[in-house]
């Protein structure tokens, strides 16, 4: 059977790893969020260090989402 031309097996098994993907990711990016105002409180001023270490932390939460994904449709 299909469904918008992606068989419906592999389309729910992407669409439930996708759902908890992100589901784990607010926690996860919530954690990296309290780590980076925890790093600022120890006085970064110099707003081109706070966007290095802002892009760095975006940077690895979307890695965390990405291999999620991949090892949640491995199974």
């Amino acid at each position: 059977m299909f469904f918008l031309g992606i068989p419906t097996a592999i389309g729910t098994n992407f669409l439930q790893a996708l759902g908890w993907a992100v589901l784990n990711s607010l926690w996860q990016m919530a954690f990296l969020w309290v780590i980076f105002q925890v790093i600022l409180s120890f006085g970064i001023n110099k707003p081109s260090a706070k966007s290095k270490l802002a892009t760095s932390f975006i940077k690895h939460g979307l890695c965390m989402v990405h291999v999620y994904i991949d090892l949640s449709l491995v199974h």
